[in-house]
């Protein structure tokens, strides 16, 4: 009877050791902060009334958020004031691949800090992978961007609130947050429609 209570009491001890002892307000830090995984924001939500069709210009750019209640937490109505250039690409789209390299040069020529460009990848409508994702994006020296691995939920995909049928497809947004342009990287006139913009 002795021995059987010794054991109940070493494994009563065994199991209270083993509890998860984590602080509370440690795991409320890891969850608030920014989810910026592989250099790539995947926490989307979208917000207010999706299109039923493509931007035409002199619209407001539909608004969506990033890291909902973490740190880094914005939205693109956060960017008003900037002249926002929106990029939806993908790894498999070859025009995307092909002129990416273009959109590197001409944004990283422009030099303004209210020039910000927005690059959503939709790669994960189609199972790519965040780490080839990321990959990419660092192959192509991407990271000087706000990169966004997109969601595939209609609350989660910006692609989708956007009503985008392919890729790629672009927009540059003036300071009030309205398409201005639809601007692709391949124009030779890229960088001077953007320089002409943040002028305004």
């Amino acid at each position: 009877m002795k021995s059987a209570l010794i054991s109940i009491f070493v494994t009563l001890l065994l199991v209270s050791c083993t509890k998860n002892t984590t602080n509370p307000v440690e795991d409320k830090k890891t969850t608030e902060e920014s989810d910026n995984s592989q250099g790539i924001f995947t926490d989307v939500s979208v917000l207010g009334q999706g299109l039923n069709g493509y931007l035409q210009i002199g619209d407001f750019a539909p608004d969506f958020l990033i890291n909902k209640g973490k740190a880094g937490e914005f939205s693109l109505s956060d960017l008003k004031g900037n002249v926002v250039y929106l990029e939806f690409w993908r790894t498999r789209c070859h025009i995307c691949v092909q002129s990416m390299p273009n959109l590197v040069s001409a944004t990283n020529s422009i030099k303004d800090k209210d020039f910000v460009v927005i690059a959503i990848s939709t790669d994960k409508l189609e199972n790519i992978s965040l780490s080839a994702v990321s990959k990419f994006i660092d192959d192509f020296n991407m990271d000087n961007w706000i990169n966004i691995y997109d969601g595939n939920t209609l609350s989660t995909s910006i692609t989708n609130h956007y009503s985008i049928f392919g890729t790629p497809t672009s927009y540059l947004l003036d300071r009030q947050g309205r398409v201005a342009l639809k601007l692709h990287p391949d124009d030779s006139d890229f960088a001077e429609k953007v320089k002409a913009e943040l002028a305004k």
